[in-house]
């Protein structure tokens, strides 16, 4: 179960922390109407999650805030955090929903939190351009995977079929087979583009994010960036400095995660320990069949809670992120909670948060053999996975705060 105890945005408790809240009410003293905007893609995830927590801090920052999104989609645990300081109504899809479209005229900003269907952000923006701002841990990847990794989009997503499927019907998904879904992805670039270019400002959650939307979209406006914060509470936690009994690895069983090559760097280990993987999808089999065949022991945890899945840092020596492209990645910062250094990749914006020889290593996972000796650092030395997990749990807290992730946004839509 989800308390909001637990997942609510920590209580002040000090005068330090009071004034800071006090001057941050002092500059929404006029009432800032914020409308949040986000469509689930097939599933309830971080992104979601991380939009409740937004909604939450902008709220106790004194913002009057508004979500809209598709209630069905949502986890109701989660919403129900929001209580009755923040309304949520229902955002439909496509060309429907012209009394909603209305309903946003009075509020002072819109923020499309991530993402929401195509043709309603259009709509949107066509309309509210001026005072919009789009809130991105992704760019939309259906249509532009082939740019950013030269690969079919299709591979990596489970859910790209149920997704159009509850946007407009179930013979849309004939758009995504053969030949139309060259078409499709090129009329929805086209829309994407003209949709992106007309935001007001663009709000990235890493430096990496920022520099891959001004490439794809060559986006002339103004760009910031407000680094997420974890959707599990540092109150949670347990910190456990420097032990362990495995490697963990925590995502989707996808081919962009790259446990493959994971598999690969863990088998030329002298004695490599237990690897968990915590997550499901496409790849599992696969992967089975790979550590079976490498002499890699490995446990999969398909589906775990919170509590569980805190437990599960604690318990690992250090985690491991060897995706072929992470916007930010939360496994490192929510592993850095539990006192865990971690071995991460550099393509993408997780180096941002772990610095490298300090808070863990960073690595290119492809260079198989350096990607091994990262690990081997770290698995034969107690006194570093230690000292690092201190480092990092430090910096977890100074700087991936939900507190300081909304300050960030609340300022990035006041400049």
């Amino acid at each position: 179960m989800v308390s909001k105890g637990i997942y609510g945005i920590p209580e002040k408790s000090s005068v330090e922390d009071k004034d800071k809240e006090h001057r941050r009410r002092d500059k929404f003293s006029s009432t800032l109407r914020l409308a949040i905007l986000i469509h689930p893609f097939g599933r309830f995830g971080g992104a979601e999650r991380l939009a409740i927590l937004h909604a939450i801090g902008l709220t106790e920052a004194g913002v009057d805030v508004t979500m809209y999104t598709d209630t069905t989609l949502m986890h109701r645990e989660w919403l129900s955090l929001l209580g009755s300081k923040v309304p949520v109504r229902n955002l439909p899809y496509g060309l429907k929903g012209r009394d909603v479209i209305r309903d946003l005229a009075p509020f002072d900003r819109i923020l499309i939190h991530h993402h929401i269907e195509p043709l309603m952000a259009r709509r949107i923006v066509g309309r509210y351009g001026d005072k919009t701002y789009w809130y991105t841990g992704e760019v939309l990847r259906a249509v532009w995977e082939d740019k950013i990794t030269g690969e079919d989009y299709r591979q990596f997503s489970p859910t790209v079929f149920r997704t159009a499927s509850h946007f407009y019907g179930k013979r849309s998904r004939i758009a995504l087979w053969g030949p139309m879904y060259n078409l499709t992805v090129s009329m929805l670039r086209v829309l994407d583009m003209a949709t992106v270019r007309r935001f007001k400002g663009v709000i990235a959650n890493s430096e990496y994010m920022a520099d891959l939307v001004r490439r794809v979209y060559r986006y002339p406006g103004p760009m910031s960036v407000a680094y997420p914060a974890p959707s599990l509470p540092a109150s949670m936690f347990n910190p456990d400095y420097g032990n362990g009994d495995y490697v963990l690895a925590v995502g989707a069983l996808l081919p962009n995660k790259n446990h493959h090559d994971l598999l690969k760097a863990m088998s030329l280990l002298k004695e490599p320990p237990t690897l968990r993987i915590v997550g499901d999808g496409q790849e599992r089999r696969n992967l089975k069949d790979q550590a079976q065949r490498l002499g890699v022991e490995t446990e999969f945890d398909l589906f775990v809670t919170g509590e569980e899945l805190c437990r599960l840092y604690e318990g690992s020596l250090f985690v491991v992120v060897p995706s072929l492209s992470e916007p930010f990645g939360m496994t490192a910062l929510e592993g850095a909670l539990a006192g865990k250094p971690s071995v991460v990749t550099e393509l993408g914006g997780t180096k941002e948060f772990v610095l490298d020889q300090e808070t863990g290593f960073v690595v290119n996972p492809r260079r198989t053999k350096s990607f091994a000796s990262a690990l081997e650092l770290l698995l034969y030395d107690r006194d570093l996975r230690k000292s690092m997990g201190e480092r990092a749990r430090e910096r977890a807290l100074t700087s991936f705060t939900p507190e300081s992730s909304a300050l960030a946004l609340s300022r990035a839509l006041t400049p």
